[in-house]
């Protein structure tokens, strides 16, 4: 008798049409997945739902580098302060994390201890293939 699959919910809810692009890379590749939709949010016009995403263990990886990629996730851990032309104002740079004319932000937007980031990590999606 084989053994029992193990599933792994990844740390993520998503709206119904980034579900079906994750569903859509996810059926490309062969990844083993369920996609739950979960109540966010229930009022007089219905009810809102997110997708919870469980894969198998088997297929961690090629999901933490999927979920990597889609959400655009640069590895906390590898950034480094922006040096150049600011994007939002023009204004000259030289390694700052914080545009100091307009206040923009050159962090990736995800902390090291983030739940997605601690996933992808865990299962080695920061290491390209």
């Amino acid at each position: 008798m084989p053994g029992k699959i193990k599933w792994i919910e990844i740390p993520v809810l998503l709206n119904y049409e980034d579900f079906l692009s994750i569903e859509k890379q996810f059926t490309h590749l062969g990844i083993n997945y369920q996609g739950k939709p979960v109540t966010t949010r229930v009022d007089t016009t219905g009810a809102d739902h997110s997708y919870a995403v469980h894969v198998t263990e088997a297929h961690a990886r090629a999901a933490a580098l999927v979920f990597r990629h889609f959400l655009e996730i640069v590895d906390p851990a590898t950034e480094q302060p922006f040096t150049g032309v600011c994007p939002a104002c023009g204004e000259r740079i030289d390694g700052a994390w914080i545009c100091p004319s307009c206040n923009i932000s050159f962090r990736g937007g995800c902390e090291e201890d983030s739940p997605i980031v601690v996933f992808i990590r865990q299962y080695g999606g920061f290491d390209d293939p």
